[in-house]
């Protein structure tokens, strides 16, 4: 059965149409009256973006949802959680130094005037488990515990492009962004037995080629920012305590992505956007399908995730605003709505050759692999997430005093 996607598009003549109150004016529309009781808390879930990335959710488009639901006798919340321990220097591995992040970009109690809370803080690493029915390769995820006192969930989301997701938009906010730190693993398949983190061997290829790069490199990286001693040089040789090895993710993505560790079967990259549907499905379901509104907004949309501390050319002109009770559908118009344009001028997808539409720019330019970019879509179909069938209903602007 198709799913409604209320839709308003970029342009503007008044204030009625600016992009804050369209957003306004769609979730009424999609029925936001009716998703919570006066008094119930509101968590609005967001990506703060990391530092240096300056085209993440704008923090006026987030302070109007928060007035609606204040006006609606809802306790809204901003909710973000901390990112996965990756990597090194990252903006916001930890709660205080993504508190600061999220203030730099706007994201305060003062500037929101409402509380924002980062629920897995400093403790709660492990989270609530959550069941996964129908995953394609997860049986369970976990979500922040503080996740679990909300009443009612808005999920605004920046849809570009993703590394490993392929795409981020409404299912990637919930699968990876309302996750637990053990649940973004289970994702990553950093804890698995075969395909993990502590199976991963050494490509000494690899690693021969960084020890002859200026100081400091990945390798030195390793050495000084593995908590457990994990990497350690032995007679002038990179070596691995693998018995070591706790699964922290701290290595993942320096030892993925440069090389110098090779993962069995790839399947650490191949399986992200599947793990991703499966992990949201997972975490909707457990904290009920029926508490969830999706704000989708199709503006900047560049090649990578607001994750990464730069940003390059957006591939494509801003297309607009999308609401939806479902993910899935909320996801496809935007793929959709993406394929039907002409890319921008001096582009990564307009350099790549893929400037006409219809040519899978997600794939082709945003993937680290090239994988599919309806992957995490057929996915999220596949664990009864929602519907990648939808209607899209046109809405009109909000009037004067209205």
């Amino acid at each position: 059965m198709a799913s409604k996607v209320y839709f308003m598009d970029d342009r503007a003549n008044n204030a009625g149409e600016s992009t804050p109150f369209k957003a306004v004016k769609l979730l009424r529309d999609a029925g936001i009256k009716d998703l919570f009781k006066p008094g119930d808390t509101v968590g609005i879930k967001i990506h703060t973006g990391d530092y240096g990335n300056s085209l993440n959710l704008r923090p006026h488009w987030v302070k109007a949802i928060v007035e609606e639901v204040q006006r609606l006798g809802g306790y809204p919340v901003i909710v973000e959680t901390n990112t996965n321990i990756n990597g090194f220097g990252n903006a916001r591995v930890d709660t205080l130094t993504h508190k600061r992040t999220a203030s730099r970009h706007g994201f305060n109690e003062e500037t929101m005037g409402c509380p924002v809370w980062l629920p897995d803080g400093v403790m709660d690493i492990e989270g609530v488990e959550c069941p996964v029915p129908h995953g394609v390769y997860l049986n369970k995820t976990f979500v922040s515990s503080q996740m679990m006192r909300l009443d009612a969930v808005i999920v605004v989301s920046h849809f570009k492009g993703h590394p490993q997701g392929v795409f981020g938009g409404a299912i990637k906010n919930v699968g990876i962004g309302m996750a637990s730190s053990k649940g973004k693993s289970c994702t990553h398949l950093v804890n698995h037995p075969k395909y993990g983190v502590k199976a991963a061997q050494l490509n000494y290829e690899v690693v021969h080629k960084m020890m002859d790069m200026p100081h400091p490199n990945m390798i030195d990286g390793l050495l000084t920012g593995c908590p457990f001693d994990v990497f350690e040089m032995e007679n002038g040789e990179l070596v691995k305590h693998a018995e070591r090895c706790t699964q922290c993710s701290a290595c993942f993505n320096a030892t993925l992505f440069s090389g110098i560790q090779t993962y069995k079967d790839n399947m650490v990259i191949e399986a992200i956007p599947t793990t991703i549907a499966d992990s949201a499905a997972g975490i909707i379901q457990k904290l009920g399908k029926e508490k969830f509104l999706f704000v989708n907004y199709g503006f900047d949309i560049t090649p990578a995730c607001d994750c990464s501390p730069y940003h390059d050319r957006p591939m494509l002109q801003n297309i607009g605003t999308f609401v939806s009770k479902d993910p899935v559908a909320v996801d496809m118009a935007c793929l959709e709505a993406c394929e039907s344009l002409v890319a921008v001028p001096g582009s990564k997808a307009d350099e790549m050759g893929l400037s006409a539409p219809n040519t899978e720019r997600f794939t082709n330019c945003s993937s680290a692999a090239q994988l599919s970019q309806w992957q995490q879509i057929n996915a999220a179909v596949y664990n009864g997430l929602g519907s990648s069938e939808y209607v899209l209903v046109e809405s009109e602007p909000l009037t004067a005093g209205k």
